[in-house]
């Protein structure tokens, strides 16, 4: 979420959104519950911080190893297409040379 993000504390029906799930529908918006908007204003600052170092511990253990199963296979991809290249495999097409 950045600073342009909108946030809204009701429903997708209290607002009137109909097809919240179409293409473009949702514009960015994030939807939060009255009651977590609630309980994030009664947080001490010391309590954010707690809360907001571990909601990052939570991303970054679902997205590190995707990322990096994503850049070993990036590696060997671009390995193997220079090792092909000294065995003289020719691609099917040419782009640029």
């Amino acid at each position: 979420m950045n600073r342009n993000s909108i946030i809204s504390s009701g429903t997708d029906s209290e607002r009137g959104d109909k097809d919240f799930a179409a293409p473009g529908g949702h514009m960015g918006e994030v939807v939060i519950a009255p009651e977590a908007i609630e309980e994030w204003k009664k947080m001490s600052v010391e309590e954010r911080a707690k809360f907001e170092k571990r909601l990052l511990w939570k991303l970054d253990l679902r997205l590190v190893p995707w990322l990096s199963l994503l850049y070993l296979l990036s590696f060997l991809d671009r390995a193997n297409i220079g090792n092909a290249k000294l065995q003289g495999v020719r691609p099917l097409v040419q782009f640029g040379d």
